[in-house]
């Protein structure tokens, strides 16, 4: 990688248009070290998830997270079941990607609870299922998201109750 006044500096893919491939590419003929991952890039990926990966590792950026887990917490019956998939899902992506962070949006779901306590209890799972693989949640702020509804008040609250955040 070229020596350069952003080197140790990171971009996020979702920044970018185009194949990963060339975003990555982008980014290092610019001087970036590290990398945000969109999970499109990898899900969307035409040669598969394990060729998004392989292009991220040989494109010798650090993924630094790996982006976004949306409307989690909150959630019951089959929906919560639905997220935990998606979630177990996500953090083997961020796993194999070798990202240390998994970054989750506030959940902005009209079927999500306000009840601080299941919210809690949400991210407390989340932050244990990410154990196993080394990684850490790290809460998106709210307005960082396209997003045409506001999340549950109290959300943030939730979030001292829950384990560390990164």
């Amino acid at each position: 990688m070229k020596a350069h006044a952003i080197q140790g500096f990171g971009m996020d893919t979702i920044t970018l248009a185009g194949p990963l491939k060339a975003k990555l590419k982008a980014m290092v003929d610019a001087g970036f070290t590290q990398v945000m991952l969109k999970a499109n890039d990898i899900v969307g990926h035409p040669d598969g998830m394990e060729a998004a990966v392989a292009e991220v590792k040989a494109s010798g950026l650090r993924g630094t997270g790996f982006q976004v887990l949306r409307d989690f917490e909150g959630l019951s019956g089959h929906l919560h079941e639905y997220k935990i998939d998606i979630a177990k899902a996500m953090l083997q992506m961020c796993a194999a990607l070798d990202c240390k962070v998994l970054l989750a949006c506030s959940s902005t779901s009209a079927h999500a609870t306000q009840d601080l306590d299941h919210i809690a209890k949400d991210l407390r799972k989340l932050a244990m299922l990410a154990v196993p693989h080394g990684i850490r949640i790290s809460k998106a702020c709210p307005g960082a998201a396209p997003s045409t509804s506001s999340p549950p008040p109290g959300t943030w609250s939730a979030a001292p109750t829950a384990p560390t955040w990164a």
